[in-house]
């Protein structure tokens, strides 16, 4: 081989050097390129992470609300009925409205359906007599010393 040959030889391995130096420049640009995409991707999946935590928190808080409301209907509920059926009560006996009466103006009554009275002459009246017997038994009592 002479001197020509091998400074040929040479230069052609220099000028494949250089080419196979821009394609680990090249690929060491892409690399990097990924890392950063790979970095950007991550910040994206940590804040989504955050957003869904934070989502999972508002429904667990409105879980907690709905079962508090529907508690709180279904109490209403259960007052409107017991109400419905006191008012029931109420208008089927005139009794019961007087007794309801005394009662919001501070008197202590007793409670229609009871039998109970504050006239003792009632508690001897015999609590089957209705109507006309029950009155007669009534005056009868009273016109007694």
């Amino acid at each position: 081989m002479n001197v020509g040959e091998f400074f040929a030889r040479a230069t052609a391995l220099l000028g494949s050097a250089e080419q196979h130096a821009s394609k680990v420049a090249a690929l060491t640009g892409e690399r990097d390129k990924a890392l950063s995409d790979l970095s950007s991707v991550s910040q994206d999946r940590d804040r989504l992470n955050a957003e869904v935590q934070r989502l999972t928190g508002e429904v667990e808080t409105a879980k907690a609300s709905a079962s508090a409301a529907a508690k709180t209907a279904e109490e209403a509920n259960a007052a409107a009925e017991s109400l419905k059926l006191e008012a029931s009560r109420l208008t089927a006996s005139p009794s019961a409205q007087a007794a309801a009466i005394l009662g919001t103006v501070g008197h202590p009554a007793a409670a229609a359906d009871s039998g109970a009275s504050a006239n003792p002459v009632k508690k001897t009246i015999d609590p089957t007599l209705t109507g006309l017997a029950r009155a007669k038994a009534a005056r009868a009592a009273s016109a007694k010393p």
